[in-house]
């Protein structure tokens, strides 16, 4: 028989004039105020402090430090967060019943935080056994989308897991989790601690999207300039070098490479980070051309990362990039103008985000080649 984990109860101090109501529900720690005329402190799920402390990190730093914040606060055997990777239909009936008959979402483990004690009897395996411990609840708490209490195992012992969906609109988007002994009180103040961390957790994604939309507004507004900037060249060689060398800085990229489409031929119209007009000839130069080329013959993007492939095998030999992204110019009448290639020696995170971004400028850009490429002297 398992040797029973320890049960460690940190007793919450009574602030004067207040008693203790009975009961097992959720609501069963409930404390009820005597008036009184004198200052006195009240418990809070989180201290204030602290939870300053705790917005104002990262989102990849808040939620690990708000569960240990709440370990630390209420106790207990684990946390665990999980993200939902597919929502399923909530449903209305019970947590019990949900558990039995509704389909289970699949969620994937955001951050697990095991008690000390786990940790020094288990070792590596005590956030595994707390995940274990909590999987369940969480699927029957996010297919009824309510908080609630499920008697689970942990390590072959009982233990009870609170739950708390959390939801963005009607959508569950997580699952916080606390594992805890049968015996340990305290459950409404817990549950209090899990949605002030529910929130923290809503925050953090809110700031993400604001920082998301910033991001792509200032992409949009250095687009602008970049149409703007790039007309002051003396000679189209010279437009198509800034052109490119302004896409480098704003997409973030290691090299920009463009091509213009000109009587059924393709020509090598400009390079990040060159001075002088782009040379052809020499081997890099030849290995960009084609895989411009190639993207006009298909008519379609070619991207490719390093552990790839063929498909850009003759770039890999010259630049090796972890990631290249190459598309036609198309105007919005349909006209081929040529074509764009970018390459990243490191894939970014936000890959998605630029993709959509050159997809959507491909239209603005290829009239502007087409017209830069008549109106100049010294064209390609």
């Amino acid at each position: 028989m398992a040797e029973p984990i320890p049960i460690r109860i940190r007793p919450r101090q009574k602030s004067p004039g207040s008693t203790r109501l009975s009961g097992e529900s959720l609501a069963g720690d409930r404390r009820s105020d005597v008036p009184s005329d004198d200052p006195h402190s009240l418990p809070a799920p989180l201290s204030p402090r602290l939870l300053g402390q705790l917005a104002s990190l990262s989102s990849r730093r808040q939620m690990p430090a708000a569960l240990e914040v709440l370990q630390k606060t209420h106790g207990g055997w684990g946390w665990t967060l999980y993200r939902v990777e597919d929502p399923v239909a909530l449903s209305s009936r019970a947590p019990e019943e949900a558990a039995e008959s509704a389909p289970q979402p699949v969620l994937g483990v955001e951050t697990v935080l095991a008690s000390r004690d786990l940790e020094q009897r288990y070792h590596h395996a005590a956030a595994e056994l707390v995940h274990l411990a909590t999987e369940k609840a969480a699927q029957a708490a996010v297919a009824s989308g309510d908080s609630g209490s499920f008697e689970s195992e942990l390590a072959g012992q009982r233990c009870r897991v609170q739950t708390l969906p959390l939801f963005e609109g009607d959508q569950p988007i997580a699952c916080l989790c606390r594992v805890h002994s049968p015996e340990q009180r305290g459950e409404s103040s817990a549950l209090g601690g899990l949605q002030v961390a529910g929130l923290l957790r809503l925050l953090g994604n809110a700031r993400e999207e604001e920082q998301r939309v910033r991001s792509r507004f200032g992409k949009v507004a250095a687009f602008v300039e970049m149409l703007a900037s790039s007309e002051g060249g003396t000679d189209f060689a010279e437009c198509a070098r800034r052109l490119a060398n302004h896409l480098r800085e704003v997409l973030e990229c290691d090299t920009v490479a463009l091509a213009i489409r000109h009587f059924g031929r393709t020509k090598l119209a400009g390079v990040s980070g060159e001075t002088g007009p782009s040379e052809s000839h020499s081997p890099g130069r030849r290995a960009l051309l084609a895989h411009l080329t190639e993207a006009i013959h298909r008519r379609q993007p070619l991207l490719s990362r390093r552990e790839g492939g063929a498909e850009a095998a003759t770039l890999a030999e010259w630049f090796d990039p972890a990631l290249s992204y190459c598309l036609p110019i198309i105007d919005a009448e349909g006209n081929l103008r040529g074509s764009w290639l970018f390459l990243w020696n490191d894939e970014p995170a936000d890959f998605e985000e630029k993709e959509a971004l050159i997809k959507a400028a491909s239209p603005e850009v290829a009239p502007l080649l087409a017209l830069l490429h008549k109106a100049k002297p010294g064209a390609a």
